[in-house]
């Protein structure tokens, strides 16, 4: 997308004249200059007067809007808005938070908007852009006062070309350039944090807003003062993070666009990586070609370079997807060849995992002595590393056995007890899988109502985490509840819910399976589904 230019705010030569604030020491002199430009502009305005502010990370818009309160505070009442999720009318959505917040005065005011961002998506049509043309001439009526909206840059370029009669209305535009000690912090604040599994929809969208915010800082630098390789790292994780919301083909861009950095750098362990995480990327959309080729990719990447643990880690994967074809027979090698790796180098985690894979493998070979067997090695080695998360894992897993051997009060034992540990660990990603299987082995037993409970249990949070496969998973399962109960029309809304995430996830064969359900049930309604 060709960058627009913004013209600098038209009062801009009076900020030097103003009174400087207690400025911090990592402010640079270009944003200490913006700052005071938008002082300028709020304390010469009169009435309604649009300024735009461009600031990528959240965290320096934060930062930048507390340090203007400070500017201005004892002259100007300064009035925040922050928009939590997307709006089709700016104008009424910041009117009815402004009501609802009580935030009304007397004396000069300024109001600050942030969040807009969320509804302007960097592709497709977007109608509140559309409503902003549509209701500008409503604005001066609404907000007789100074009106600052933040936006990352990508949005008001959208802005500018797409509410070209809004945009019109500007009376400044401030850009704050990229703080690089703090994209340096955020870097390692969002690279080396935990993985977004545990984290709650909220945080995992504050998260996202900070990668964003970081990718849009890298790309608007020049070539030569970039720092390619901590691009790259940001574009892997934000990759994943969008493969973590079910946002597959954007998750998708993103590691190519990373794959093509590191190939550029000649970086070939992270070539290896992203490669692997395109390959698990196909694997969830049931490309399994695609899946294998991206695997072995890697693969030869990693032998080249000697470097073991990423080969066992990508044999495991290929075993892994081997699995899921049905080709048990080459399944068992790929994971004795990654098991032998992760021995001789004594990598006692990754012997576990794999042992539990082996079980597992055993398990859907109907081998179920075998299969306790390899948890219970699996296990041991969990217990003597103190692994808790591991030690779920494998309970879990001992607890799907126990089901499958029909030894439902074994199972239900293993499940309470891995639901302990997830509780305990706060992993709610694991608590909610544990919650589905123990609803599973509820509707086994015939205890329906129990079932229900805990379906609704683990879909909950599921939809907190923004886990969309989790939250197909579990519509599935009570949409057969209620097939089983002959509530119909339940399971067909359900069953439709289930069916649009994985087509948005671009998992076929599961919605396939949806639309066969969807459609004996409308037969059973009596009425095309």
């Amino acid at each position: 997308m060709q960058k627009i230019m913004y013209s600098s705010d038209r009062n801009g030569s009076l900020a030097g004249d103003l009174k400087s604030p207690p400025w911090r020491a990592d402010i640079s002199a270009e944003n200490r200059e913006v700052l005071l430009q938008i002082s300028a502009f709020i304390r010469l305005a009169e009435g309604f007067r649009l300024g735009l502010v461009k600031c990528n990370q959240p965290v320096q818009r934060r930062q930048m809007a507390d340090l203007l309160k400070e500017m201005l505070v004892g002259e100007v009442q300064i009035q925040e808005v922050d928009l939590k999720e997307p709006v089709d009318d700016l104008r009424a959505a910041v009117g009815q938070l402004l009501t609802e917040g009580g935030q009304t005065g007397t004396g000069k005011r300024v109001l600050m908007v942030f969040g807009f961002e969320q509804s302007i998506p960097s592709e497709g049509s977007v109608p509140a852009l559309e409503g902003l043309n549509l209701s500008r001439d409503l604005f001066p009526c609404d907000f007789p006062f100074p009106f600052l909206l933040w936006l990352p840059d990508y949005a008001l370029t959208r802005l500018a070309r797409e509410a070209p009669d809004f945009w019109g209305w500007r009376s400044g535009v401030f850009e704050f350039v990229p703080d690089r000690m703090l994209m340096t912090t955020m870097e390692s604040a969002t690279i080396t944090g935990m993985y977004p599994e545990g984290l709650s929809l909220e945080k995992k969208k504050e998260r996202l807003a900070s990668l964003e915010g970081l990718v849009w800082d890298y790309s608007e630098m020049k070539r030569g003062e970039r720092e390619n390789r901590s691009y790259a790292a940001v574009l892997d994780r934000l990759a994943y993070l969008r493969f973590q919301l079910g946002d597959y083909p954007e998750s998708r861009r993103l590691y190519n666009e990373s794959l093509k950095i590191w190939q550029d750098l000649g970086e070939r362990s992270g070539e290896a990586r992203t490669l692997h995480n395109l390959g698990s990327l196909a694997k969830a959309s049931n490309d399994y070609p695609e899946a294998r080729r991206l695997y072995n990719e890697s693969l030869k990447i990693w032998q080249d370079l000697g470097e073991r643990s990423g080969e066992a880690r990508t044999l495991h994967a290929l075993g892994s997807l081997a699995e899921a074809s049905g080709d048990y027979p080459e399944a068992r090698r790929l994971y004795n060849e990654s098991l032998k790796i992760s021995q001789d180098q004594g990598d006692r985690r990754g012997e576990a995992r794999t042992l539990r894979d082996l079980a597992m493998l055993a398990q859907a070979s109907g081998d179920y002595l075998e299969a306790r067997r390899l948890f219970n090695e699996s296990l041991k080695i969990r217990q003597e590393l103190v692994d808790r998360s591991g030690v779920f894992q494998t309970l879990h897993a001992l607890g799907s056995l126990a089901e499958a051997s029909g030894g439902y009060p074994e199972a239900r034992r293993l499940y309470n007890e891995s639901l302990k540990i997830s509780q305990d660990l706060g992993e709610r990603s694991d608590e909610a899988r544990t919650l589905h299987n123990l609803g599973s082995l509820a509707q086994a037993s015939g205890d329906c109502s129990e079932a229900r409970r805990l379906y609704n249990e683990s879909l909950k949070i599921f939809q907190d985490l923004g886990e969309r496969r989790g939250e197909a998973l579990s519509l599935t399962k009570l949409a057969s509840l209620e097939e089983e109960q002959n509530d119909i029309k339940a399971a067909i809304d359900h069953i439709t819910q289930a069916e649009a995430i994985f087509k948005l996830l671009g998992a076929g064969h599961h919605a396939e399976e949806a639309r066969i359900q969807k459609e004996r049930l409308g037969r059973r309604l009596g009425r095309p589904s």
